[in-house]
Order: structure tokens, then sequence, then C-alpha cells
């Protein structure tokens, strides 16, 4: 298992989008972005609608643990988990230090 620490950016697609909106319910765009400002993470209403389009190629995962608390989600039913064969939808940046 990968800690989330560990993990730099969600690859996004428009399967992904329409949980968050699903989830979002009545919740509207203005609303959920104004509460992620107050929670220290900035999140514009435009950005929010191109994740829910599916429009975002990838996603922080800080920004999706924020919107999830917001909307009352658990990660878990936004991202799927991960099979056990096949692809992994993560995108890791590894920095590799060496000596000469």
């Amino acid at each position: 298992m990968v800690s989330l620490d560990c993990v730099s950016r969600f690859n996004w697609d428009k399967n992904l989008g329409k949980k968050i909106k699903q989830l979002r319910g009545k919740i509207s765009r203005r609303s959920l972005s104004d509460q992620l400002k107050s929670a220290g993470c900035s999140c514009s209403p435009q950005f929010i609608q191109k994740l829910e389009d599916g429009r975002a190629a990838s996603v922080e995962p800080a920004l999706l643990v924020a919107i999830c608390k917001v909307i009352g989600a658990e990660l878990g039913q936004v991202i799927p988990a991960i099979p056990r064969q096949g692809k992994i939808n993560l995108v890791l940046e590894i920095d590799i230090y060496y000596e000469w």
C-alpha cells in the first residue's frame, strides 16, 4: 500500500468527475469553492466544473481529500480500489539522490 503522502497527483477522468458531482448533491460549486477556501484549500468553481466534466488531467490528493471532507464523502467513494492486475491510475514522482 502506498501512503497518500507519497502520491503527487491522481490521473482524472470523466467517471471520477461524475462521482464528485453525484456526491456533491445540492451543494453548489460556488459554495463548495467557498468552503474549500475557508478550509485553506483554494479551488475555483470553474476548476470544480472541469473536474466534474472530466476535463482536468489530474488532481492533487490534498485537494481531493478536502473536497471529500466538504461534501461528506470518503476518498474511497471517489477513487476506486486499485486492481490486483492491470493499470494503476496513479502518477508517482520519486526524487532519487545519488553520489558520484
